[in-house]
């Protein structure tokens, strides 16, 4: 195993190729009467995870695989993430797919 979200479960050519993690600390700017005004941190935001992944019929039913996911996107199930080790990331949530059609044929 690679990865996990959920019950989707990448291994093999049924992994992502591409990872990206954002993070971000918010704060707010508070005025001063005299003087520059200053930043108070407020907590951290939500870590946003993109991943790449590549659907082919030699490794996976795209089909169905796009059809769970889209049902994890549309029900906004809330999914645990975890890496190949079994050490859980953190609980996701799937806000966006985008998909791209680079190939319709079996081959």
């Amino acid at each position: 195993m690679y990865a996990q979200l959920g019950t989707t479960i990448f291994e093999g050519q049924f992994s992502y190729h591409e990872f990206k993690k954002d993070t971000e600390t918010k704060y707010v700017e508070i005025s001063l009467i005299n003087g520059k005004s200053d930043l108070q941190k407020t907590g951290l935001a939500l870590d946003a995870i993109t991943l790449k992944v590549r659907l082919h019929i030699n490794f996976c039913d795209p089909v169905e695989v796009y059809g769970i996911l889209e049902a994890n996107r549309i029900n906004g199930d809330i999914m645990p993430f975890l890496d190949g080790y079994g050490n859980l990331i953190g609980d996701f949530v799937i806000e966006k797919i985008s998909q791209d059609v680079h190939q319709t044929d079996r081959l």
